[in-house]
Protein backbone atom coordinates (compact mmCIF):
# COMPACT_ATOMS: atom_id res chain seq x y z
CA UNK A 1 0.00 0.00 0.00
CA UNK A 2 0.48 3.57 -0.52
CA UNK A 3 1.93 5.67 2.47
CA UNK A 4 -1.31 7.88 3.01
CA UNK A 5 -3.86 5.95 1.72
CA UNK A 6 -5.09 4.73 5.05
CA UNK A 7 -9.19 6.15 4.94
CA UNK A 8 -9.05 6.23 1.60
CA UNK A 9 -8.32 2.62 0.64
CA UNK A 10 -10.08 0.04 2.23
CA UNK A 11 -9.48 -3.70 1.29
CA UNK A 12 -12.64 -5.77 1.45
CA UNK A 13 -11.31 -9.24 0.90
CA UNK A 14 -11.61 -12.04 3.36
CA UNK A 15 -8.44 -12.76 5.31
CA UNK A 16 -6.28 -14.90 3.24
CA UNK A 17 -7.40 -13.56 -0.04
CA UNK A 18 -4.50 -10.83 0.06
CA UNK A 19 -2.80 -11.74 -3.09
CA UNK A 20 -4.99 -13.38 -6.21
CA UNK A 21 -3.41 -14.29 -9.39
CA UNK A 22 -6.35 -14.58 -12.47
CA UNK A 23 -4.59 -17.64 -14.55
CA UNK A 24 -7.55 -16.71 -17.36
CA UNK A 25 -7.07 -13.57 -18.33
CA UNK A 26 -6.18 -13.90 -21.88
CA UNK A 27 -9.86 -15.33 -22.35
CA UNK A 28 -11.14 -12.24 -20.44
CA UNK A 29 -11.83 -14.14 -17.04
CA UNK A 30 -11.19 -13.09 -13.24
CA UNK A 31 -13.85 -14.25 -10.85
CA UNK A 32 -12.19 -11.93 -8.33
CA UNK A 33 -12.53 -9.01 -10.19
CA UNK A 34 -15.68 -9.60 -11.83
CA UNK A 35 -17.36 -10.52 -8.01
CA UNK A 36 -15.33 -7.53 -6.31
CA UNK A 37 -17.07 -5.09 -9.26
CA UNK A 38 -20.31 -6.59 -8.80
CA UNK A 39 -20.26 -5.55 -4.95
CA UNK A 40 -19.05 -2.25 -5.59
CA UNK A 41 -15.71 -3.24 -3.51
CA UNK A 42 -12.41 -1.57 -4.23
CA UNK A 43 -9.44 -3.99 -5.02
CA UNK A 44 -5.71 -3.50 -6.73
CA UNK A 45 -4.12 -4.82 -9.50
CA UNK A 46 -0.48 -5.41 -9.33
CA UNK A 47 1.49 -5.04 -12.49
CA UNK A 48 4.77 -6.80 -12.66
CA UNK A 49 7.68 -5.77 -15.42
CA UNK A 50 10.70 -8.50 -16.19
CA UNK A 51 12.63 -6.09 -18.26
CA UNK A 52 14.99 -4.18 -17.52
CA UNK A 53 14.02 -1.30 -19.09
CA UNK A 54 10.56 0.91 -17.92
CA UNK A 55 7.29 -0.55 -19.53
CA UNK A 56 4.15 1.41 -20.28
CA UNK A 57 1.99 -0.79 -21.84
CA UNK A 58 -2.52 -1.15 -21.05
CA UNK A 59 -4.14 -3.42 -18.81
CA UNK A 60 -7.13 -4.68 -19.32
CA UNK A 61 -9.10 -5.88 -16.30
CA UNK A 62 -12.56 -7.94 -16.74
CA UNK A 63 -14.91 -6.68 -14.12
CA UNK A 64 -18.71 -6.78 -13.73
CA UNK A 65 -21.52 -4.90 -15.30
CA UNK A 66 -22.34 -2.34 -12.54
CA UNK A 67 -24.64 0.94 -12.47
CA UNK A 68 -21.68 3.08 -11.43
CA UNK A 69 -18.22 3.08 -13.53
CA UNK A 70 -14.92 3.13 -11.26
CA UNK A 71 -12.26 4.73 -11.10
CA UNK A 72 -8.57 4.31 -11.14
CA UNK A 73 -5.60 5.35 -9.67
CA UNK A 74 -1.73 4.80 -9.59
CA UNK A 75 0.22 3.87 -6.58
CA UNK A 76 0.56 7.60 -5.49
CA UNK A 77 -3.13 8.01 -5.43
CA UNK A 78 -3.06 9.96 -8.96
CA UNK A 79 -6.17 9.57 -11.26
CA UNK A 80 -5.66 7.40 -14.21
CA UNK A 81 -7.79 7.93 -17.29
CA UNK A 82 -9.38 4.89 -18.11
CA UNK A 83 -12.21 3.35 -20.12
CA UNK A 84 -15.05 0.86 -20.22
CA UNK A 85 -15.54 -1.80 -23.36
CA UNK A 86 -18.27 -4.38 -24.09
CA UNK A 87 -17.63 -7.79 -24.86
CA UNK A 88 -18.10 -9.37 -27.93
CA UNK A 89 -20.60 -12.13 -27.50
CA UNK A 90 -17.61 -14.81 -29.34
CA UNK A 91 -15.20 -13.98 -26.77
CA UNK A 92 -17.58 -15.48 -23.97
CA UNK A 93 -20.94 -16.85 -23.18
CA UNK A 94 -22.22 -14.36 -20.36
CA UNK A 95 -20.53 -11.56 -22.20
CA UNK A 96 -23.83 -9.34 -21.42
CA UNK A 97 -22.30 -9.73 -17.80
CA UNK A 98 -18.62 -8.74 -17.94
CA UNK A 99 -17.38 -5.53 -19.58
CA UNK A 100 -13.43 -4.50 -19.89
CA UNK A 101 -11.84 -2.09 -17.99
CA UNK A 102 -8.79 -0.89 -19.43
CA UNK A 103 -6.01 1.57 -18.28
CA UNK A 104 -2.44 2.30 -19.03
CA UNK A 105 0.57 1.71 -16.44
CA UNK A 106 3.93 2.49 -16.02
CA UNK A 107 6.16 -0.45 -14.17
CA UNK A 108 9.50 0.37 -13.41
CA UNK A 109 12.29 -1.77 -14.26
CA UNK A 110 12.42 -5.39 -12.63
CA UNK A 111 9.78 -3.95 -10.69
CA UNK A 112 6.28 -4.13 -9.77
CA UNK A 113 3.65 -1.36 -9.71
CA UNK A 114 0.30 -1.39 -8.16
CA UNK A 115 -3.13 0.00 -9.66
CA UNK A 116 -6.12 0.81 -7.43
CA UNK A 117 -9.86 0.04 -9.38
CA UNK A 118 -12.09 2.12 -6.83
CA UNK A 119 -15.45 1.78 -6.23
CA UNK A 120 -15.77 3.37 -2.80
CA UNK A 121 -14.26 5.52 -0.95
CA UNK A 122 -13.40 8.04 -3.63
CA UNK A 123 -10.73 10.55 -3.26
CA UNK A 124 -11.73 14.28 -4.74
CA UNK A 125 -9.93 13.70 -7.76
CA UNK A 126 -11.76 10.70 -9.02
CA UNK A 127 -11.98 10.52 -12.99
CA UNK A 128 -14.98 7.97 -13.20
CA UNK A 129 -13.72 5.04 -16.63
CA UNK A 130 -16.07 6.17 -19.82
CA UNK A 131 -17.74 4.16 -21.57
CA UNK A 132 -16.92 3.33 -25.02
CA UNK A 133 -19.01 4.33 -27.87
CA UNK A 134 -19.38 1.47 -30.29
CA UNK A 135 -21.18 2.15 -33.81
CA UNK A 136 -21.50 -0.47 -36.29
CA UNK A 137 -20.70 0.53 -39.61
CA UNK A 138 -23.53 -1.03 -42.42
CA UNK A 139 -22.63 -2.56 -45.46
CA UNK A 140 -24.24 -0.22 -47.57
CA UNK A 141 -22.28 2.69 -46.38
CA UNK A 142 -19.82 4.16 -48.26
CA UNK A 143 -17.23 5.60 -45.63
CA UNK A 144 -17.08 5.58 -41.68
CA UNK A 145 -15.54 8.15 -40.01
CA UNK A 146 -13.72 8.27 -36.48
CA UNK A 147 -13.24 11.43 -35.24
CA UNK A 148 -11.76 12.49 -31.68
CA UNK A 149 -9.97 15.65 -30.53
CA UNK A 150 -7.66 17.04 -33.66
CA UNK A 151 -7.34 13.23 -35.72
CA UNK A 152 -10.42 12.18 -37.78
CA UNK A 153 -9.90 8.58 -39.28
CA UNK A 154 -12.19 7.90 -42.88
CA UNK A 155 -12.66 4.27 -43.64
CA UNK A 156 -13.37 2.54 -46.97
CA UNK A 157 -16.92 0.94 -45.84
CA UNK A 158 -16.56 -1.88 -48.30
CA UNK A 159 -13.48 -2.95 -47.37
CA UNK A 160 -13.21 -1.47 -43.67
CA UNK A 161 -9.48 -0.25 -44.94
CA UNK A 162 -8.34 3.00 -43.57
CA UNK A 163 -8.42 5.59 -46.93
CA UNK A 164 -7.30 8.88 -45.30
CA UNK A 165 -6.17 10.30 -41.67
CA UNK A 166 -7.27 14.14 -40.89
CA UNK A 167 -5.66 16.94 -38.60
CA UNK A 168 -8.85 18.47 -37.66
CA UNK A 169 -7.19 21.53 -35.95
CA UNK A 170 -4.66 22.37 -39.16
CA UNK A 171 -7.07 21.21 -41.59
CA UNK A 172 -4.50 18.61 -43.64
CA UNK A 173 -5.48 15.57 -44.74
CA UNK A 174 -3.58 12.86 -45.81
CA UNK A 175 -4.60 9.51 -47.88
CA UNK A 176 -3.82 6.13 -46.86
CA UNK A 177 -4.14 2.64 -48.21
CA UNK A 178 -2.88 -0.94 -47.66
CA UNK A 179 -0.83 -3.27 -49.82
CA UNK A 180 0.12 -6.81 -49.35
CA UNK A 181 3.33 -7.25 -51.56
CA UNK A 182 6.07 -9.69 -51.24
CA UNK A 183 9.75 -8.67 -51.34
CA UNK A 184 11.97 -11.12 -53.70
CA UNK A 185 15.09 -10.73 -52.32
CA UNK A 186 16.99 -12.78 -55.25
CA UNK A 187 16.38 -12.66 -58.64
CA UNK A 188 15.98 -15.55 -61.06
CA UNK A 189 18.08 -16.15 -63.75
Amino acid sequence: RSRGLGDVYKRQASPGADFVQCPLLNVSSCAFTEDSSKAGQNFQVAVYNNMAQTRTDHVHVPIGRTSSPPAVFDGELKPVVSQITDLDPSVRSDASQVQDLAFAVVVPPKGVAVYYVMYQNLPQNAVPAQMSKIRQVLANEPVAKISGGDLAMTFDGASGAMTSIENTKIGTSVNSSIGFVVYNSTVDN
